[in-house]
C-alpha cells in the first residue's frame, strides 16, 4: 500500500525542519512525496509575482534535495499553492488524500503562540491525517535513531503500534514504549470524593501493573516485526503530559510518537489533550498519529 507523505514549507529556517524530517527517516519503496509551500495572497487581490517565483524556486530546490536524500527514483513532487496557508495545506492534504503531513514549528510556546497562532498548531488539530511537527535538535548528529512510543492504555494503543510496525526504520533505531502512570496527589484530585487513600494507592499499583503487562505486550510485537530495532518498555511516574517530554529530553530522543483518537474538530479542541499538550512542549520532533 502506498504511503503518501505530506511536506510543508516556505523555505524559512524553522520550516526546513520539516524538509530535513522527510530526508532523515526510513520510508518505503513505495511512498509518494509532495513538497508544498503557499503564497499567502489573503491580503490581496494578485499574487505579488516575485513572491511566487521564490516559493516556485524554493519548492523545485526541496524537491531536489529530497529526491538525493532518498533515492533518485523516489517520486517526489513539488506545488504552489495560493491563498491562506493553513486553509489551503489543510486543503490539498485532503484533496491529495495524504498519511502523513509533516510541518515545522517555529517554536512559539505558552502566552505568545496561543497569541500569535502557530500554523503548525492549527494543521495539528485540523488535519484528519497524522501530523509530524518537525524540530531540529542536538540528537540529530547521531546514526542511531532514538523513537519514544508514547502510549495510554486504550485500545488505541495497538493501532498506534501497529501503524509503527508498518514502517521502515533504520538498522539500530532505539524505540522506547512508554507509558505515564499519574501521581497519587492527581488521582486524588481526579476521584476526591470517590476513593480513601488507601483504595488510591491500590488503584495506582494496579494501573503501574496493567501498564507495564501491556507495554511487554506491545514491545513484543514490534520486536518480532522490526528485526533491526531495539525495543524496550518503560513505565513512567507522573502526569503523561509532563513525565514523556522529560523522558524525551533525558534520553535525547529524536521523535516522540504519540496518537490521538479525536477525529473531528471538537474532540480535537479538549482542554488538556496529552498528544497537544508533548507536540507543544517537546524541544524534539512529535508525530500524532490519528486513525
Amino acid at each position: 500500500m502506498t504511503m503518501k507523505v505530506l511536506v510543508a514549507s516556505d523555505g524559512s529556517e524553522n520550516s526546513m525542519a520539516a524538509v530535513e524530517e522527510a530526508m532523515r527517516y526510513s520510508w518505503p519503496e513505495t511512498a509518494e512525496f509532495k513538497v508544498v509551500s503557499v503564497v499567502d495572497n489573503s491580503l490581496f487581490t494578485k499574487a505579488d509575482g516575485i513572491l511566487a517565483d521564490q516559493a516556485r524556486s524554493a519548492v523545485e530546490k526541496t524537491v531536489e534535495s529530497v529526491k538525493k536524500a532518498l533515492r533518485e527514483e523516489a517520486k517526489v513532487e513539488g506545488d504552489v499553492l495560493y491563498g491562506s496557508p493553513k486553509a489551503e495545506i489543510l486543503e490539498y492534504a485532503d484533496r491529495w488524500p495524504s498519511d502523513l503531513l509533516i510541518v515545522g514549528s517555529r517554536g512559539l510556546k505558552g502566552f505568545k503562540r496561543a497569541l500569535i497562532g502557530s500554523v503548525s498548531h492549527t494543521l495539528l488539530l485540523a488535519s484528519r491525517c497524522s501530523v509530524r511537527i518537525g524540530r531540529r535538535s542536538v540528537a540529530a548528529s547521531r546514526d542511531q535513531m532514538r523513537i519514544l512510543l508514547a502510549l495510554d492504555k486504550s485500545e488505541f494503543a495497538d493501532y498506534v503500534a501497529n501503524v509503527i510496525a508498518a514502517r521502515q526504520w533504520a538498522d539500530g533505531t532505539e524505540l522506547i514504549c512508554a507509558t505515564a502512570v499519574p501521581s497519587l496527589t492527581q488521582y486524588m484530585y481526579q476521584k476526591q470524593d470517590s476513593y480513601q487513600t488507601e483504595a488510591l494507592e491500590e488503584l495506582r499499583r494496579d494501573e503501574f501493573a496493567q501498564a507495564d503487562g501491556n507495554l511487554a505486550r506491545i514491545s513484543e510485537l514490534l520486536s518480532s516485526r522490526l528485526k533491526h530495532v531495539r525495543v524496550s518498555c518503560e513505565v513512567l511516574d507522573g502526569d503523561p503530559r509532563e513525565a514523556i517530554v522529560d523522558r524525551a529530553h533525558e534520553w535525547q530522543a529524536d521523535l516522540i510518537v504519540t496518537g490521538c483518537r479525536g477525529k473531528n474538530w471538537f474532540d480535537r479542541l479538549i482542554i488538556g489533550s496529552v498528544s497537544e499538550a508533548i507536540a507543544t512542549w517537546a524541544d524534539c520532533s512529535v508525530e500524532v498519529i490519528k486513525k
